[in-house]
C-alpha cells in the first residue's frame, strides 16, 4: 500500500510513504505511473507529473519516496479504490480565507489591534515602533515577496593541487553552521526582545490509524508571563476549547459555557509550547546553542547532496542526528534528532522562508516526522510582535 498526502505548494503534490531499495520503488513507479494515467484518460485530465526523492535515515542509509505533482485535484476515491490512502490536506485558498476570517475573529474585539490595515495605516503606525510580520493575500504583497533579497552564496568547494591535479575539497562543518548563526541571528534577537506575541496557525496532525489527519486552527496570545490559545477544530474530532493564563498566575480552560480552573504550572507549561519558542525552539537558540552546545560542534561529517550541506556526527549515538543547510541561503532546512529514551528519529524541516526587515528570515511552514513517517505540519498564517495586546485578552470574566 501507498500512503499519499498532498501538501501545500503550487498546485497539488502527493508524497508516498518511504521505500528501502530503488527496487522498491521502480516497481512502485511503475504501478502509479499506470494508475495515474488510467485516472487522467478517464477524467480527461492532463498527466501528473511523477518523480522520486532520496533522503537519509540515520543508522540505515538513504530511503526513498515517489511525489507526484499535478495543477488538477486527483480524486480521492479513485486512488482508494487502487490500494491508495489519501490524506486531504486544506488548499492554499482555504487556509487563505480561514485567515481572513482569523482578522475579522481579531478586528471584534476591543483590545486587538487591526491587522488589515491600508499602506496609509501602516506609515502612521511606525511613530508607534510596532513591529508585524504578516501573512498577505493580495497580488502587491506577493509582487513584494518576489523582490525580496538574496543572499550571496559565500561558501564554495576550495580546490587543492595535488601534483598536476586539482581537487574539490568541501568547507569545514563548522564554517557551514558559522555562517548558517549568522543568517538566525537577526530572528533570534528579535524574540528575545519581544514583548508580546500573537500568532494564528494551523495544525495537521497525522495519525496512522486514521484515514484523516486531524487539523485544527490556533490562535495564541502572549503578553510577559499572561498567555492565551484558542483551539478551533477544522477536521477530525475534538473540542474547541479557551485556556487562558492570567498575569496574576492563575489558569483557566473554557469549552463552550463551561470552563474549568486549571493547575498554574501545567497550564503554564502546556501554554508555551504553542509559543513562537515552542515551534522554532530550534531555530531561536540556535546561535546561542552553536557557542555553547556540544551537540553542534560533534557534527564533523559534511555531504553536498541537491545544492544542500548534509552535515551528521562520527557516532549515530549523537542527540543530533543530521542537519541540512541550504548552500545558497544558509538557512537551516532541516535537524533531525535522536529521542535518546525511545531511540527514535524525530526530523524537524523548516520551509517558505520569507524575509522580514526588522525579524530576518522566518520558515512559515514546519514539518515533523517521526522515523521518516509524518507526524504534523505546521503552517503559519500570522506572526505579530510587539503589538499592544489589551489585558481584556487575559481576563478569564471576559473570555
Amino acid at each position: 500500500m501507498i500512503i499519499l498526502l498532498s501538501s501545500l505548494s503550487f498546485g497539488k503534490m502527493w508524497v508516498s510513504g518511504m521505500f528501502s531499495s530503488k527496487e522498491e520503488l521502480s516497481s512502485m513507479q511503475k504501478i502509479c505511473e499506470q494508475e495515474l494515467k488510467d485516472i487522467s484518460k478517464d477524467k480527461k485530465r492532463e498527466e501528473a507529473s511523477l518523480y522520486t526523492t532520496r533522503f537519509f535515515v540515520g543508522g540505515e542509509g538513504y530511503r526513498y519516496r515517489l511525489q507526484i505533482q499535478t495543477q488538477d485535484d486527483l480524486n480521492s476515491e479513485d486512488l482508494k479504490n487502487k490500494g491508495c490512502v489519501v490524506y486531504e490536506l486544506p488548499s492554499e485558498e482555504d487556509l487563505k480565507q480561514e485567515s481572513r476570517e482569523s482578522s475579522m475573529r481579531s478586528r471584534q474585539r476591543k483590545s486587538a489591534v487591526s491587522v488589515d490595515q491600508s499602506e496609509e495605516q501602516r506609515e502612521q503606525d511606525k511613530s508607534l515602533e510596532n513591529e508585524s510580520v504578516e501573512l498577505s493575500t493580495d497580488q502587491a504583497s506577493e509582487e513584494r515577496a518576489k523582490s525580496q533579497p538574496k543572499l550571496i552564496q559565500r561558501l564554495r568547494f576550495r580546490t587543492e593541487e595535488d601534483g598536476a591535479v586539482k581537487k574539490e575539497v568541501l568547507p569545514q562543518p563548522i564554517e557551514i553552521l558559522r555562517n548558517s548563526k549568522e543568517q538566525h541571528e537577526q530572528l533570534s534577537a528579535s524574540w528575545k526582545e519581544a514583548k508580546t506575541e500573537h500568532l494564528v496557525y494551523e495544525r495537521v496532525l497525522y495519525d496512522p490509524l486514521e484515514e484523516q489527519p486531524l487539523i485544527v486552527e490556533h490562535q495564541y496570545w502572549k503578553q510577559g508571563v499572561a498567555m492565551r490559545l484558542e483551539v478551533n477544530i477544522r477536521q477530525g474530532e475534538g473540542v474547541n476549547s479557551t485556556t487562558i493564563f492570567s498575569p496574576e498566575g492563575k489558569g483557566w480552560v473554557y469549552t463552550g459555557k463551561n470552563y474549568d480552573v486549571a493547575q498554574e504550572k501545567l497550564t503554564e507549561q502546556i501554554l508555551k509550547r504553542f509559543s513562537l519558542e515552542g515551534l522554532l525552539s530550534i531555530l531561536l537558540n540556535f546561535p546561542e546553542d552553536l557557542i555553547s552546545s556540544g551537540p553542534w560542534r560533534l557534527l564533523e561529517n559534511i555531504e553536498e547532496v541537491d545544492e544542500e550541506w548534509v552535515l551528521t556526527p562520527l557516532s549515530l549515538k549523537e542527540q543530533i542526528q543530521r542537519v541540512k543547510i541550504g548552500i545558497q541561503s544558509e538557512l537551516i532546512h532541516s535537524v533531525s534528532i535522536k529521542d535518546l529514551e525511545t531511540e527514535a528519529e524525530i526530523e524537524y524541516r523548516f520551509l517558505d522562508y520569507r524575509f522580514h526587515e526588522q525579524h530576518g528570515f522566518i520558515p512559515w511552514r514546519i514539518e515533523v516526522f517521526h522515523n521518516g513517517y509524518p507526524y504534523e505540519m505546521i503552517v503559519l498564517s500570522k506572526i505579530e510582535i510587539n503589538q499592544e495586546l489589551g489585558l481584556e485578552l487575559f481576563d478569564p470574566n471576559k473570555h
